[in-house]
């Protein structure tokens, strides 16, 4: 090892080696799994060799954070402060990248629960603008996959085309004009691109037009070949005017001599008329004569009539008095007297009445009868307001009764809100799978069992936090899947969709129940503040819960609450069987080394749901459905118990209406 005192690097080869930009030096202090660490690379390749989860990539990702570069570019966790090992409150990082006259040290200090870093280039405090800049003009490239690829960049590397792999090339060289040349050329063969396509596009409508051309030639000769008949027929049509005109008035002179013969028979037939006209004459004087004497009888007619309505209207209040003295018979009797007194006297004007008086009604001498009739009738009203009344009572319990069957429709209706909700998602997030539920509820017919589906309008989730950890547990392409109970009915909705209709859908099918066997019983947790293994934390239809179980390992997944966090120690990892388990903020994923038997811990924070969400339960919209059925039944019965009374009304009314009809025939 040598001491170069020019640059004051120690290195295992002397530093004129080194190219501008290269690494000399870097320093980890809490990163990740590292406690305090420093590294002194070579001027040329430099290998790094350890087991699964000895940090080999956490080098990796320091170099990227330390030289300015965002979490994002490594593709894992997407906040600074995630890197920052557990149980501590900041992690530092030093790069030394060599440089003339002097190395470039650059120190960043990452901060728990702050989004912002602590900065300094060679001691002295900076910015993260300056920091970018000094590394910009060291052309080191962090963000080229050509001058560093992490580990979780493999494959982003791979799928480059060849012109974007020229391209980064180009720019990890540092020469700057390579590039430029590179996209002028490109810009030059767009320009000849356009050129020969609108050369050729110029030479198609000089073809096309030359065709339209030849065409119009052919329609100006029968366009003046046309002129020419015309010309012709518009001779003909004037020559075609004169004979008409000597036609017509041939016609003329036939119909003017006719027309002298019918006046000479006219004449003739007026001098023979004249005897008759003179006894048409005199008959009008007749008739004018009888019209006048109809006249007078007409007044007659209506004077007679009028002396009859009197007399019809003295008839009515005639009857309107004896219709008065029917009210009782106790005034009848005392009134008899006079009534015979005031007969006498108008026996002679109503002569002409004696028939309608002779037809009145003879008078009621069955008073026991009367007294009955009464006390009847008295009773049927008492029992027809009983049976109002009992209806009355009923219709109130019916309206009372139709309030509490819409309170728990509007309870049901909900929970479909909530599926049409979701199916509204669905519909922005994936319209195939959302075309393939439309289709699968037109076509339900060909199926021998109902098709669930899409998996996400199935579940329903009582925690909003559990909402969360089952959306980072089930893969998108198992939330809009759709699942069958039988394989006929998968292997039919395939064919259709898939292969037929070229639909990109997943069809599940489970032929065995899941093992319901737990890593460890959920008591032994709850000391660690666990309270459900992730299959016990929502409801879903016993097909559709049986795929989620078995494709998604539930049964093995812990959920835990704010006291698991705090409890969160070496032990919990080392010790408790769980591979993978949550808690309100984090999830933490347990791995172990294939050579050493190491246990690292991954922890990443837990998203907000996008899909599911707190809905309810299947037993409660299931008791509300009982409710609802219970309900109708009563409204049944109550209904049932309304019409029976209301026969029963009428059957009383028939009655009242039969003793009227029999009282009057007592009169």
């Amino acid at each position: 090892v040598g001491i170069n005192a020019e640059y004051g690097t120690t290195s295992m080869f002397p530093s004129p080696m080194y190219g501008s930009g290269s690494i000399v030096r870097m320093k980890l202090l809490n990163f990740v799994t590292y406690d305090d660490v420093e590294l002194r690379p070579g001027p040329q390749l430099n290998v790094i060799v350890g087991p699964n989860g000895s940090g080999k990539s956490s080098l990796v990702c320091a170099i990227a954070l330390g030289l300015g570069f965002p979490p994002a570019l490594l593709g894992r966790a997407k906040e600074p402060e995630y890197y920052i090992k557990h149980g501590k409150d900041a992690a530092e990082i030093e790069i030394e990248l060599f440089d003339k006259p002097n190395n470039l040290i650059i120190g960043r200090r990452i901060l728990k629960g702050q989004t912002k870093s602590e900065w300094k280039i060679n001691g002295r405090k900076v910015n993260t603008d300056e920091v970018k800049s000094r590394i910009k003009k060291l052309n080191v490239q962090v963000d080229n996959l050509c001058q560093f690829l992490p580990q979780d960049k493999v494959v982003s590397f791979a799928q480059l085309k060849p012109h974007e792999l020229l391209r980064e090339t180009e720019k990890a060289t540092g020469k700057h004009e390579l590039l430029s040349w590179h996209e002028k050329l490109i810009d030059l063969r767009k320009e000849e691109k356009a050129l020969e396509s609108k050369t050729k596009e110029e030479e198609a409508i000089l073809e096309d037009l030359k065709k339209k051309n030849a065409v119009l030639e052919l329609d100006v000769l029968r366009f003046q070949e046309r002129k020419k008949l015309e010309k012709k027929v518009e001779h003909l049509e004037m020559k075609k005017a004169w004979l008409l005109f000597d036609e017509k008035r041939k016609e003329a002179l036939e119909l003017k001599a006719k027309k002298d013969n019918k006046e000479n028979l006219l004449k003739t037939q007026e001098e023979s008329a004249k005897p008759l006209k003179a006894a048409i004459t005199q008959m009008e004087k007749e008739i004018s004569q009888k019209d006048m004497e109809w006249n007078k009888l007409a007044q007659q007619t209506k004077a007679l009539d009028t002396e009859r309505k009197r007399r019809f209207d003295e008839a009515e209040q005639l009857d309107a008095e004896l219709d008065q003295e029917k009210q009782g018979f106790q005034k009848l009797l005392k009134r008899s007297q006079e009534r015979k007194k005031r007969a006498a006297q108008v026996q002679e004007e109503l002569k002409s009445f004696r028939a309608e008086q002779n037809s009145l009604p003879p008078k009621l001498d069955n008073l026991s009868a009367m007294k009955d009739f009464h006390g009847n009738l008295q009773e049927k009203k008492n029992q027809l307001n009983i049976l109002q009344s009992q209806a009355a009572d009923i219709n109130e319990e019916l309206r009372i009764q139709y309030g509490r069957i819409r309170s728990v429709q509007m309870k049901l209706k909900e929970f479909e809100d909530v599926k049409v909700q979701r199916l509204e998602k669905i519909k922005h997030f994936d319209m195939t799978a959302y075309n393939a539920y439309k289709w699968i509820q037109d076509n339900k017919h060909l199926f021998k069992a109902q098709i669930f589906g899409p998996v996400l309008i199935e579940i329903d989730v009582g925690n909003p936090d559990h909402a969360k950890f089952l959306e980072m547990t089930i893969a998108g392409w198992m939330l809009k899947g759709f699942v069958c109970q039988n394989a006929d009915d998968r292997d039919l909705l395939l064919d259709e969709l898939y292969h037929k209709q070229r639909m990109k859908i997943t069809a599940i099918y489970t032929s065995q129940p899941p093992a319901m066997v737990y890593p460890i019983p959920l008591m032994e947790l709850e000391k660690y503040g666990f309270t459900h293994y992730l299959d016990q934390t929502f409801e879903a239809p016993i097909p559709v819960k049986n795929a989620l179980i078995n494709n998604c390992m539930m049964t093995k997944i812990a959920v835990g609450t704010d006291i698991t966090e705090t409890k969160f120690s070496d032990y919990l990892i080392q010790k408790v069987p769980l591979q993978v388990f949550f808690t309100p903020k984090n999830n933490y994923q347990k791995t172990s080394s294939a050579y050493s038997n190491n246990i690292s811990t991954r922890i990443n924070p837990v998203k907000p749901a996008k899909f599911l969400g707190s809905v309810g339960s299947i037993h409660q919209k299931v008791l509300l459905e009982e409710e609802l059925e219970g309900l109708k039944k009563q409204l049944a019965e109550l209904e049932s118990r309304r019409n029976s009374l209301a026969e029963s009304e009428k059957q009383v009314q028939r009655e009242i209406s039969l003793m009227k009809t029999e009282y009057e025939n007592l009169q």
